[in-house]
């Protein structure tokens, strides 16, 4: 769906070239597949899995699914990164820990909840500027990201884990996640009846598990015949049916006030994503920007001023 799809349907587009300066337009957050092959030890698990498919085909498929539900861990460089004056924070979830941080003393909690493959210090630049505004913020590392440990996940028990959070630091005004954390917060947000925020950001959000399901299979670029097997593989691995996975009929059912923004150039989860999200979201509002790509949003000032001002609005005015 288009953004003149949008506006007939009466969706709230807005739109603002200037929101990324020069020094902001980076290519490296224009990412194409191939920078995610480029990776060493992935090289050789690919190497690995085309040996697989000819000698034992049941067995590829296997791995094939362990690699999907395991995420490759970023280096953990945020450390000395942290904004200053946090708190470290434990959430429990699934009999284990996970590491979160906390700053601010303000009435109303920000979470912030961070992307597949990423970790909380990719949400970092959005801190201070929620606490000079007058909030309290919160964000973790998710099940099998960053600090916290849990070998396996997907896309439901990272939800859950951001419920565990709301329910054991809350209450929490409003969620800011981004790419497939946006996801799992709003598949998680229309299941949970009790799990009530006042606002909903979304930040270059992918409109279905499936998308996450072809980007992996780009990736791994295993032979057709190995397609089918594959994904059966995957659907019979996640915890819900695959068509309880649909973002565009999840937000249906999210009572908070929504901004969804996407870059027009993210090469990673296209707009269209946010477009087919909006069209079903009840008054969202959605803002593209240029240049920034799938992760420079989260560093944008124009981005941290449109989340401060949706924050401070009343939800009549959205």
């Amino acid at each position: 769906m288009n953004k003149n799809s949008l506006l007939q349907l009466g969706v709230s587009v807005a739109d603002d070239r200037a929101a990324s300066s020069p020094e902001q337009k980076t290519s490296n957050e224009h990412r194409s597949l191939r920078v995610f092959k480029a990776n060493r030890s992935l090289t050789s698990i690919l190497k690995m899995l085309n040996i697989l498919c000819s000698i034992s085909p049941s067995l590829a498929v296997r791995f094939s699914t362990f690699l999907f539900l395991r995420p490759r861990r970023k280096p953990l460089n945020y450390l000395d990164k942290l904004p200053t004056k946090g708190q470290r924070i434990t959430i429990y979830h699934n009999l284990r820990k996970l590491v979160g941080y906390q700053w601010g003393a303000g009435p109303r909690t920000i979470l912030l909840v961070h992307g597949w493959e990423s970790h909380l210090g990719y949400m970092l630049p959005m801190v201070q500027p929620l606490v000079d505004a007058g909030f309290k913020v919160i964000t973790f590392d998710a099940p099998g990201h960053g600090q916290s440990p849990q070998l396996l996940t997907n896309i439901i028990d990272f939800g859950d884990a951001v419920k565990a959070t709301i329910e054991q630091h809350g209450p929490v005004y409003a969620v800011v996640a981004h790419s497939f954390g946006a996801s799992a917060t709003s598949l998680m947000l229309s299941r949970e009846r009790g799990i009530n925020i006042n606002r909903f950001i979304m930040l270059s959000p992918m409109n279905h598990v499936q998308r996450q399901i072809e980007i992996f299979e780009k990736i791994l670029n295993y032979p057709d015949f190995m397609h089918e097997r594959v994904v059966n593989h995957i659907y019979n691995h996640l915890p819900v049916p695959i068509e309880q996975c649909d973002v565009t009929q999840a937000v249906k059912r999210i009572a908070a006030p929504g901004l969804i923004v996407h870059d027009r150039g993210d090469k990673v989860i296209s707009v269209d994503n946010s477009y087919d999200i909006a069209a079903s979201y009840v008054g969202a509002v959605l803002r593209d920007t240029h240049g920034l790509g799938h992760r420079g949003i989260m560093r944008s000032p124009k981005v941290h001023q449109w989340v401060v001002d949706f924050l401070n609005t009343n939800p009549q005015n959205n």
